[in-house]
C-alpha cells in the first residue's frame, strides 16, 4: 500500500499519525510506503529591494521549509517506531508552488492507494466538502481520501471499516476497492439501510420500516461513535453535483461523530 499524507502544519501531526497507524492495522499487508507531502509558495517581495535581499528572503524561506519537513519526518518516524510493527517506509516530499496543484501533480506522478488529509474539525465536514477547491479535488482525484479531523481524538485501535451501500452497483464498486478488499475480513462490513439487495454474506441490512433511512443511519453512527470508519462513495462517475444534492449526503456530512473515507 502506498499512501500520500498531505500536511500543512505540525500541531496535530502526532494525533494524525496515531489515527493513521490505527487505521493501517485493519489491513493485512506488512509493507507500507508513506509519503509525507507539503508545499509552500515562494515569497513575494513587494516594493523596491536589492536583488541580493530578494534572493536572501527566498533562500531563508526555502531553508525554513526544509527544516519544517525534517521535523515532520522525525515526528512521523517516532510515531511509527512506537505504535506499529508494520514495515513502513517514510519519505518526505517538499514542493514549491500552490498546494492543491502540487498535490494533484504528485498524485498523478505516482500510484497511490490512499490520500490522507487533515482538513477541519469534525463538526465542519459539510462546509469542508462544499469548498470549491475541495469539490475540484473530489472531481479530479481517483484515489480514496481518508479524512482525519483535527483535534485530540484518535481513531479507536479496533475500529471496523463500514462500506455504505446505496444500491447493487454501488455494492459491487465498494467491494472491489483495494481500500476495502485489502482489509481483514473480520474488520470490514458492507452496510445497507432499506430493502434486501443481495444474499452477499458481507452485506449487513438494516430495514427502514418505521424511520427514514437518514434517521436510522444517524442513530447507527451515534451508537458506534469512533468505533467505525465509513467508506462514502461520492459517485463521481455519475456526476459530482448529485452528491451534494442528496439529503442523505447532507445529513451524513453534518453528523459530528464520523470518521470517513471518500471514494
Amino acid at each position: 500500500m502506498r499512501i500520500l499524507l498531505a500536511i500543512d502544519e505540525q500541531a496535530h501531526l502526532q494525533e494524525v499519525m496515531k489515527s493513521l497507524l490505527n487505521f493501517l492495522n485493519v489491513y493485512s499487508m506488512d509493507k507500507v510506503v508513506l509519503d509525507v507531502f507539503h508545499s509552500y509558495e515562494k515569497p513575494v517581495v513587494k516594493g523596491k529591494s536589492m536583488p541580493n535581499t530578494e534572493l536572501e528572503i527566498i533562500e531563508n524561506e526555502r531553508n525554513y521549509q526544509n527544516e519544517f519537513m525534517k521535523r515532520a519526518e522525525v515526528t512521523v518516524k517516532a510515531q511509527v517506531d512506537v505504535f506499529t510493527k508494520k514495515n513502513i517506509e517514510v519519505n518526505t516530499i517538499l514542493k514549491e508552488g500552490v498546494f492543491m496543484r502540487e498535490m494533484l501533480n504528485q498524485l498523478n506522478d505516482e500510484s497511490y492507494n490512499l490520500l490522507v488529509l487533515e482538513p477541519t474539525k469534525r463538526s465542519s465536514f459539510d462546509k469542508f466538502f462544499r469548498k470549491d477547491k475541495v469539490k475540484s479535488l473530489l472531481d479530479k482525484v481517483e484515489v480514496p481520501m481518508l479524512i482525519i479531523p483535527k483535534g485530540d481524538e484518535v481513531f479507536a485501535e479496533n475500529f471496523n471499516l463500514i462500506g455504505l451501500v446505496k444500491n447493487y452497483e454501488n455494492m459491487l464498486y465498494i467491494r472491489e476497492l483495494p481500500v476495502y478488499k485489502w482489509a481483514h475480513q473480520e474488520r470490514r462490513t458492507l452496510l445497507h439501510i432499506g430493502d434486501e439487495l443481495d444474499n452477499n454474506v458481507e452485506l449487513k441490512v438494516i430495514p427502514a420500516i418505521e424511520q427514514s433511512t437518514d434517521h436510522i443511519f444517524q442513530d447507527y453512527v451515534l451508537k458506534n461513535e469512533n468505533n467505525n470508519l465509513y467508506i462514502i462513495d461520492h459517485q463521481k462517475r455519475h456526476g459530482l453535483k448529485d452528491f451534494f444534492k442528496r439529503s442523505f449526503t447532507q445529513n451524513l456530512l453534518s453528523t459530528g461523530y464520523m470518521n470517513i473515507i471518500v471514494v
